[in-house]
């Protein structure tokens, strides 16, 4: 049996350049179209009383918007991490990348 992966030389990034307006817009989108459900457990609930699931994706949040250069899936972090908060879950400060890995010998 093969030893686990090991992760190691861990650094903390952020999105870079979001500002308070682009989380204005993606929230605004989010009350129009609803949260998508996308890889969210049907356990969670919305803590934010402005908001509830929809069946828009992800992409269509972004699109409808209007953030330039910001992804769907950049979007769907935002919401999760650094705006956290707005699900009964643990809120998620920043992207965690690792840098490099290694697998234990013996």
């Amino acid at each position: 049996m093969s030893e686990p992966l090991l992760i190691k030389d861990v650094e903390v990034a952020d999105l870079p350049q979001w500002t308070a307006d682009d989380d204005a817009k993606l929230r605004a989108s989010l009350r129009k179209l609803g949260v998508p459900r996308t890889n969210v457990p049907t356990t969670f609930q919305i803590r934010d009383p402005d908001l509830r699931f929809g069946t828009a994706s992800w992409d269509e949040v972004a699109k409808d918007a209007k953030l330039p250069g910001k992804s769907g899936i950049v979007c769907c972090f935002r919401f999760y991490g650094p705006m956290a908060g707005s699900l009964e879950s643990t809120p998620v400060d920043s992207v965690i990348v690792a840098t490099g890995a290694t697998a234990s010998a013996k």
